[in-house]
């Protein structure tokens, strides 16, 4: 679909035009600018209507009008700002004495390439407007998927800190049951020693007496 653009344009003090620039020159449209110039306001205005599935918008300031015809989906707001300008930027490159007293198309030499080259930024805009949404929209699906990434991140580190919890509570109970498991060694390992040494004792003593014949041994030693 093609942009909405400025088709004409035309700078005039009150009912004669200075200068006019045209993408689409009809007689139309020739003959509707001279009409409304005829019928402007004294005060400063501006206004917009319809025409042949055009809009016609026109700013009022002084002695100056600035008229544009655009495609109807052309914004007034963007049509108002380009009328502004248009008549900001004429009023810097004459004075008011050379505007008075211009004739019919008398600066289109000198101001119509100016003319084109604001009309040409303004029917630029709508397609600059698309490329940044489009780069806006693209950027925003970016950082949508980059904060669905850091979440999903985040969820894994999440699960490993738990993990890492759970090995950390797992090994405080494994190094506990450790000594638990030590010290009852330990103990077994002390009543197994002094159980042995009793029976190396028991056995000593029983070894002993035999050798002796039980108390002879004793008496003959006494004698």
């Amino acid at each position: 679909m093609a942009s909405p653009n400025i088709v004409l344009c035309s700078v005039a003090r009150r009912t004669v035009i200075l200068v006019q620039h045209a993408e689409a020159r009809t007689e139309s449209f020739i003959t509707v600018v001279r009409d409304i110039l005829n019928g402007l306001p004294e005060a400063d205005s501006r206004m917009s209507f319809l025409f042949e599935q055009h809009m016609i918008h026109y700013v009022v300031l002084g002695q100056l009008c600035a008229l544009c015809i655009a495609q109807e989906a052309y914004t007034r707001s963007r049509a108002y700002a380009f009328l502004n300008e248009v008549i900001d930027v004429f009023k810097r490159t004459y004075t008011e004495e050379e505007i008075m007293k211009a004739g019919f198309l008398q600066f289109n030499t000198d101001f119509s390439r100016t003319l084109r080259r604001i009309v040409d930024r303004y029917n630029a805009l709508p397609n600059m407007m698309a490329v940044l949404r489009r780069e806006l929209n693209e950027t925003a699906q970016t950082v949508n998927d980059d904060v669905d990434r850091l979440l999903e991140r985040g969820e894994r580190v999440e699960r490993l800190v738990t993990r890492s919890e759970l090995l950390g509570s797992e090994a405080v109970l494994f190094r506990r049951q450790a000594v638990r498991v030590k010290r009852s060694f330990w103990w077994k390992l002390l009543k197994m020693k002094i159980i042995l040494a009793l029976v190396v004792l028991v056995i000593g003593g029983l070894v002993f007496l035999v050798a002796c014949s039980g108390l002879q041994c004793v008496s003959k030693n006494k004698s």
